[in-house]
C-alpha cells in the first residue's frame, strides 16, 4: 500500500464531497439526498476558499483521503 500525496484533481471533487457527507455525519441532521448533497458542497467549497493547502492522498491512482490546512503569519 504506496499513498501519494498531491494536488487535489477537479475530477475528484465528487468523491470528496461524498467523504464530507460521511466523514462529517451530516445524515443525523437530515435523511433527505438533496438536502445532505446541497450541505455536503457548500461545506465542501467553503473550505477549499479557505484553505492554503489542499492536498489528496491516492493509492493506486484512487482518491483515499483530502487534507485541507490555512496556514497565516510568516
Amino acid at each position: 500500500m504506496a499513498l501519494e500525496l498531491r494536488p487535489l484533481c477537479k475530477k475528484d471533487y465528487k468523491q470528496a464531497l461524498r467523504f464530507a457527507v460521511v466523514g462529517m455525519h451530516f445524515q443525523n441532521y437530515t435523511d433527505q439526498p438533496l438536502a445532505l448533497q446541497l450541505y455536503g458542497r457548500y461545506f465542501l467549497y467553503t473550505e477549499l476558499s479557505r484553505a492554503t493547502e489542499v492536498l489528496a492522498a491516492y493509492e493506486n491512482g484512487r482518491l483515499s483521503g483530502v487534507l485541507m490546512a490555512s496556514f497565516t503569519g510568516a
